[in-house]
C-alpha cells in the first residue's frame, strides 16, 4: 500500500516522499484510516513498528493551521521520547508549517511558557510537565482534537497514573488513542475509563517483541564481565551499538572503561541534565559516536537508525524490559542481534523472560578475543531524516517582536510581496518582545533576504538577516 491511498495532502505526501517513506508499514495500514475518521484506538504494537508516524500522519492531515492553540496532545513516559516525537510532527509538517512544542521537565518552564505563546499546532510533554502547564493555566486545551498516550505501559508503570488521570479529566471532548508494546490488564482498565468504543489493533499480538532481532545469552562471573563485553564487540565490530547497564552507577563504570579503552563512545541516564540527555543522544543519532552506554532511560520509543547490535551487560530482570531493549535494534525490516550477559544467581530471570516471550536464546559459550580494532575508535556521520527537509529551510531574525506590534500576517504580507516567495513558503513564525524568527522552506532564504533589502515591514525599517 502507498501513502497516496489515504487521500492526504499535497504537501504532507512531499513530505513523506522527501523522508523516504516508501510503503505503507502494518501498524500505518491500520491506525492511520481510523485516526483520520476521528476513532479511538487502542493499539498494541512491538517497538520499532513506525507507530510514530501512525499517528503523527494523520494528525497532520486534520491539523487546522489558522487556529493559534494546540490541537493535538501527545503524552510520553520519558523527555528523550517527547523530544522525539516534536521533531517528527515537525518534519512530517514542515511543509504545512506546523509548529509542535516539547514541554519536559528539568528543563526551564519561562521558557516552554513563552513557546506556548506562539502559534503551536502540536504539544508533545512528560506528564508531570504537561500537567503542570495546565494548573498554571499556561497550555490552552480548548482546540485540543486529539490526545495521544504513548508508550501508556510505561506510563503506568513509570507511577503516571494519578497524574494521567488529571490530564484526559482536564481535556475536552476529543479523539483518544493509546499505544503500547504491550496489553498488561492496567491498560485494558485505563483503556475502558477513557476511550470511547475503541477500535482495538493489534500487530503480530501473538509475538509482541522484534523477531528481526536474534537473541543470545552468555554465562559469566561477575569479575570477569567487562572482558566478556570487549570480546563481543572485538568479534562483531559493530556499526554501532548500545550497551545497556541497570544502574547508572554501572552506566558510568562501562562508559570510563570504554573511554580508557579509546572506544568511540558515549553515555545517557537519569542522573545528566536534560541538556546533557539530550545532545548526547542526538550526537550519537548524528553517528557521531559507534557505542551508547545507557540506563533503561533509553529503552523507550527510541527511534535510532542502524543499530545491529544490543548488548544487556546487566541482564534485564522481566520480559517487558527485555522487548524495549531490544526493541531498539531491528527496527522496521533491519535485522539485529542481541547478546545478555547472566551471572550464575541471575539465570532465574533469563528462564522468566524465555517463558514469557515463548522462546529460546542460544547460547554462546566459546568467545574467541582479539585485539582492540582501530575501527572501534572511530565512527560513521550519519543524515538524520530530520536533516534532510531541514537542509532546504533557512532561519530569518527580524530585528522587532511584540515592541513593535508585528504580527505573523505582517511578515508573511511583506515577503510574499516579492516576486518568487508564496505564503507556503513561509514556515513557522515566531515573535517574541524585541525580535521574532521565520523559517523559510524550499530553499528561498536568500531569495527573501535580498527582496527585503530597502523594504518595510509595516512601514516600519525593520532589519532581516540570517538567524546565527
Amino acid at each position: 500500500m502507498q501513502f497516496e491511498q489515504f487521500g492526504l495532502n499535497q504537501e504532507l505526501l512531499k513530505a513523506i516522499q522527501a523522508l523516504k517513506y516508501e510503503n505503507v508499514l502494518p501498524v500505518q495500514e491500520k491506525v492511520i484510516p481510523q485516526l483520520l475518521n476521528r476513532k479511538d484506538v487502542l493499539v498494541q504494537s512491538k517497538t520499532g513498528s513506525g507507530k510514530t508516524a501512525s499517528y503523527a500522519i494523520p494528525e497532520i492531515e486534520k491539523i487546522d493551521w489558522l487556529i493559534n492553540s494546540p490541537q493535538v496532545l501527545v503524552l510520553t513516559p520519558t523527555r528523550e521520547l517527547a523530544k522525539q516525537v516534536q521533531n517528527d510532527f515537525r518534519t512530517l509538517g514542515s511543509y504545512k508549517r506546523i509548529n509542535a512544542v516539547a514541554l519536559l521537565g528539568k528543563q526551564p518552564i519561562k521558557s516552554q511558557i513563552n513557546e506556548l505563546k506562539q502559534k503551536v499546532h502540536v504539544v508533545s510533554g512528560t506528564i508531570g510537565r504537561v500537567l503542570d502547564h495546565i494548573e498554571r493555566g499556561t497550555l490552552d486545551l480548548s482546540e485540543i482534537k486529539t490526545c495521544i498516550i504513548d508508550e501508556a505501559d510505561e506510563c503506568l508503570n513509570l507511577g503516571f497514573k494519578e497524574d494521567l488521570d488529571k490530564i484526559l479529566n482536564y481535556l475536552p471532548d476529543c479523539t483518544r488513542a493509546m499505544f503500547s508494546a504491550t496489553m498488561p490488564q492496567s491498560i485494558l482498565e485505563l483503556a475502558k475509563s477513557y476511550l470511547k468504543d475503541p477500535v482495538i489493533i493489534k500487530i503480530k499480538e501473538n509475538q509482541p517483541y522484534n523477531e528481526n532481532i536474534t537473541p543470545y545469552y552468555i554465562r559469566v562471573e561477575k569479575e570477569n564481565k567487562l572482558n566478556v563485553l570487549f570480546d563481543l564487540i572485538h568479534y562483531h565490530l559493530p556499526k554501532r551499538a548500545i550497551i545497556f547497564c541497570n544502574f547508572r552507577e554501572t552506566v558510568e563504570n562501562v562508559f570510563d572503561a570504554f573511554l580508557d579503552g579509546g572506544y568511540s563512545c558515549c553515555m545517557i541516564h537519569g542522573g545528566l541534565t536534560q541538556d546533557e540527555r539530550l545532545e548526547n543522544m542526538r550526537d550519537f543519532k548524528k553517528g557521531m559516536f559507534r557505542f551508547l552506554i545507557a540506563s533503561d532511560v533509553a529503552a523507550r520509543g527510541i527511534d535510532i537508525a542502524n543499530i545491529s547490535h544490543i548488548y544487556n551487560y546487566d541482564c534485564p530482570t522481566t520480559a517487558e524490559g527485555f522487548i524495549h531493549r531490544i526493541g531498539r535494534s531491528g527496527r522496521v525490516d533491519n535485522e539485529g542481534e542481541a547478546y545478555t550477559l547472566v551471572l550464575p544467581t541471575q539465570m532465574k530471570y533469563l528462564d522468566l523472560i524465555q517463558d514469557e516471550m515463548d522462546c529460546r536464546f542460544i547460547e554462546v559459550e566459546d568467545i574467541v578475543p582479539k585485539e582492540m580494532d582501530p575501527i572501534l575508535s572511530t565512527s560513521e556521520p550519519i543524515v538524520l531524516k530530520e536533516e534532510v527537509l531541514e537542509s532546504q529551510k533557512n532561519k530569518l531574525y527580524l530585528k522587532a517582536g511584540k515592541n513593535k506590534k508585528l504580527r505573523a500576517g505582517d511578515i508573511v504580507g511583506a515577503f510574499t510581496q516579492i516576486e518568487g516567495v508564496e505564503p507556503t513558503d513561509i514556515g513557522i513564525i515566531e515573535i517574541l518582545d524585541y525580535q521574532s524568527y521565520v523559517e523559510i522552506l524550499n530553499n528561498k532564504g536568500d531569495l527573501v533576504l535580498k527582496g527585503m533589502k530597502g523594504h518595510k515591514i509595516k512601514n516600519k525599517d525593520i532589519l532581516v538577516e540570517k538567524a546565527k
